[in-house]
């Protein structure tokens, strides 16, 4: 370079070529601000000054390179002296200028806001306001003593250290001093087409705003925004398709757009049919709680944060309206129910029970239980019976439903409610009308009020000596000629002492005495009779000669007499008959003759050996007068089964033709959720779009007693004289397999299902000769899934085939034609506290102790 000696002026001089690499290589390049782009109050630029310049050196060279406000990386203004890096390119007309610049190093410092938003053991990341971008930062940067915590809004300025951006000189802010975003306070509605994923979190990680709102703009345009899982006002569960209502929050940084402070709205459930129950919040612990539902007898748990109404605080009876669902991420037979999108309703809303019928009267013929009920299922109450038209009916009670607690034969006022958990019926608001007081010739209704009475001629019953009417009553005993004591003193030490009480047609008294078989016998007044001894606080009314005995009926046996099911009496409580649908590892349940229901037995009710007990077998049994148990749940329980003879049970006839349908409805033993008991068949027109015509079936319904029909499977079948479903056997595909391994009373098949697990079955399912089944066999078989766990196994499993020869362990030179010993059971193992220690003990030969 020489300079011009008139003027002074540098002039380049030996201008040579060099390499393009030098001024367009990709590598960053090192240079200091000198012109700065000249700016107004509002961050617009001047006409006059739209580029700056940067200068830099290169082999000893001074260069100047132009620049754009849309050269600069981030939202940053640069000053004059500001040491800056880029990279050199070439625009359109050819020239060389600066791009991709950063700021390395202000001349002044350029203080920067944002807000912590996560922190680690010794340092953590603050989120810019001005670019929507996180800055590491260190503990150390902070000034002073500040203790930095996540959400703090803070001030910082930014250095660059080995080409990473670092925060310095951190200083904290008061609270809302840095803002990212503008909330428009125009609500919004909208539908969700895409929820949150809350079960797979990683998911989201890629996307800050996962879930998507379609809403209507206000120029009638579809518009979508997206919502991440800090929007929801609670973090409830939302679904697709459901309608919310949610603000419009703008982002000052890119200009996008979020929906925020999104709820849901109560026409979601109007318009989805979602269904929804109502229950009652039981008890709360840390974060979760239990609902006491309507419709259910177990308790369903929930999690705080499914609470729509998250400004309200949670309290034990809190009503409530929820929906039910399975427990997510878990396998089906080890989930449990979980209630989500809890909505509180006003008190007084939710009802356990419905009103039935009021101001019906009747008499106690059983007392509730003093103690408190402990059981969920309220099944020990006491037992009122009614008239209902020609019909008696019974009804159970319970002591908190009563102003006061009746005794037996008392006349009472109640009113009938159903209860939605389990449909049964139950008095409420139980009020006495009457009690039966000493001296009353009524039985509290059972036995109708004699119009013409004799006037009393002893003393008043309250007054007697129960001890000395005792001793009258016994020398009536062995003394016919004795006259009797009145009606009203017998009803009197009735009262006191409880025996068993006959009156006869004329009034007469008796005393029952009870002989060593169990019977009683009333002697005394004007004739003979007999009656059952009582149980449980229960009296029993029937007819012998002339007498009226008192009994008091029980619930089930009204319920059963409706169905016709009762076969005979023994030992004074009535016989029904049935058929065993299940059986079980120690227990199992009879279907009754109706078909309507099941009733539970334990074995150690059965009289006989359980293990002949097979399905479909005809039995017959006695009804508990303790009512439902805790064992047998919403089921009658059984006692004194005895099977009866193959046939003892008639049977309608069946009719010729073999229809084909389709299983609607498979039988309550298969499916415990559905409230009937009867499985139900229907036959589809050829289009299979129709039903023609519907046929209830029950266990002896089944050709196959062990086949599982599930619904959706094809049967064949015919129709007997009551209309029902006979002789069903299901349309299964066969499958062919070979045995893999038999393990005691099960076995496994080398066809595999699931997760490359080889097929399951038991013993039961072998059809002939279980014992002639080795490993290696070829069977053919079905398969089924059983709904509640949705585990698959084998069913009708027939032998085709022995295995080969090669698997088979044959002694040499053995000879077929002779009779051959097989075993039939294996033996068993030695007993695991081994020999006696008198076996240890040294004896002399010869001598065998004792």
């Amino acid at each position: 370079m020489t300079y011009d000696r008139r003027t002074g002026k540098p002039i380049a001089s030996q201008v040579s070529k060099i390499a393009p690499e030098v001024v367009l290589s990709e590598e960053r390049v090192t240079g200091t601000v000198t012109t700065e782009l000249r700016t107004d109050n509002n961050n617009i630029l001047n006409s006059s000054e739209t580029t700056g310049r940067i200068s830099y050196e290169n082999r000893g060279e001074c260069f100047f390179l132009p620049y754009t406000k849309d050269d600069v990386e981030g939202n940053v203004n640069l000053r004059a002296g500001d040491k800056v890096s880029f990279q050199i390119a070439t625009n359109q007309r050819g020239n060389l200028g600066a791009c991709h610049i950063r700021l390395e190093n202000p001349a002044q410092p350029v203080k920067y806001r944002g807000v912590v938003c996560s922190m680690k053991e010794s340092f953590g990341f603050i989120e810019r306001a001005d670019v929507v971008k996180e800055i590491f930062f260190h503990f150390s940067e902070a000034e002073g003593n500040v203790e930095l915590r996540p959400g703090d809004d803070v001030e910082f300025t930014i250095q660059t250290r080995t080409g990473r951006e670092f925060a310095c000189n951190i200083t904290r802010l008061p609270p809302g001093s840095v803002i990212f975003e503008d909330v428009d306070t125009t609500i919004y509605k909208g539908q969700v087409l895409k929820p949150l994923d809350r079960n797979n979190p990683t998911r989201q990680t890629n996307d800050p705003l996962p879930g998507r709102i379609r809403y209507r703009a206000p120029d009638y345009s579809e518009v979508e925004v997206p919502f991440g899982d800090k929007d929801q006002k609670g973090d409830f569960t939302l679904r697709h398709g459901d309608w919310v209502q949610f603000l419009l929050a703008t982002d000052r940084r890119d200009q996008l757009q979020r929906a925020t402070s999104i709820s849901l709205l109560d026409e979601t459930f109007k318009v989805s049919g979602e269904k929804r129950e109502q229950g009652v919040i039981s008890g709360l612990k840390d974060g979760f709680g239990f609902i006491r539902s309507v419709e259910r007898n177990v308790r369903i748990f929930f999690h705080y944060t499914e609470i729509l109404d998250t400004s309200r605080e949670i309290m034990v009876n809190d009503e409530v309206e929820f929906t039910v669902v399975q427990e997510q991420g878990v396998p089906y037979n080890a989930s449990r129910l979980h209630a989500i999108r809890i909505k509180h309703l006003p008190p007084g809303t939710v009802q356990f029970e419905t009103l039935v019928a009021n101001n019906i009267e009747g008499y106690v013929t059983r007392e509730a239980p003093k103690s408190p009920v402990k059981s969920q299922d309220r099944v020990e109450g006491g037992v009122i019976t009614y008239d209902h038209g020609e019909l008696k009916k019974t009804i159970m009670y319970f002591l908190k439903d009563c102003e006061k607690p009746p005794r037996i034969g008392d006349r009472v006022r109640f009113d009938i409610y159903l209860v939605k958990r389990n449909k049964e019926l139950i008095a409420v608001n139980v009020q006495n009308l009457h009690t039966l007081q000493p001296g009353m010739q009524t039985a509290a209704g059972v036995i109708q009020q004699q119009q013409q009475q004799q006037p009393l001629q002893q003393q008043p019953a309250a007054q007697l000596n129960p001890q000395l009417l005792q001793q009258q009553l016994a020398t009536n005993t062995t003394n016919p000629q004795q006259p009797a004591p009145p009606a009203a003193a017998v009803a009197a030490l009735h009262h006191h002492h409880h025996p068993h009480l006959i009156l006869n047609q004329n009034n007469d008294p008796a005393i029952i005495t009870q002989h060593t078989n169990g019977i009683m016998a009333g002697i005394g007044g004007g004739g003979g009779g007999m009656i059952i001894p009582t149980q449980n606080g229960y009296l029993s009314m029937a007819a012998t000669n002339n007498h009226q005995m008192l009994q008091t009926p029980k619930i089930e046996d009204y319920t059963k007499m409706e169905n016709n099911n009762m076969a005979g009496t023994e030992t004074g409580q009535p016989v029904y008959r049935g058929f065993i649908a299940v059986i079980k590892e120690n227990f199992g349940f009879i279907e009754t003759l109706s078909h309507d229901e099941e009733v539970f037995f334990h074995f150690s009710n059965y009289v006989g050996n359980p293990n002949w007990l097979e399905l479909g077998q005809e039995v017959e049994y006695t009804l508990s007068p303790n009512g439902n148990t805790s064992v047998s749940g919403n089921c009658l329980p059984a006692e004194n089964v005895r099977t009866l003879a193959k046939g003892s049970i008639p049977q309608p006839a069946v009719k010729e033709g073999v229809h084909n349908g389709v299983v609607a409805r498979p039988l309550r033993c298969i499916n415990p959720d559905q409230q009937e008991y009867a499985g139900l068949i229907e036959v589809l027109d050829e289009t299979r779009t129709q039903v023609l015509s519907q046929h209830e079936f029950g266990i002896t319904s089944l050709v196959n007693k062990r086949d599982l029909l599930q619904a959706g499977d094809l049967v064949t079948f015919k129709i007997d004289e009551a209309g029902r479903a006979a002789e069903i056997t299901a349309v299964r595909q066969k499958k062919r397999a070979t045995v893999d391994s038999i393990k005691g009373q099960f076995g496994f098949l080398n066809y595999e299902i699931e997760d490359g697990k080889k097929l399951f079955f038991h013993m039961s399912e072998v059809q002939g000769n279980a014992v002639s089944l080795h490993p290696g066999d070829t069977v053919e078989f079905s398969v089924v899934t059983n709904q509640r766990n949705g585990k698959s196994s084998a069913c009708n499993v027939l032998k085709i085939n022995d295995r080969p020869d090669r698997l088979i362990s044959r002694l040499k030179l053995t000879d077929d034609t002779l009779p051959r010993l097989i075993v039939i059971r294996a033996p068993k193992g030695p007993q695991p506290k081994g020999f006696l220690p008198q076996a240890r003990l040294p004896r002399i030969p010869g001598i065998i102790l004792e």
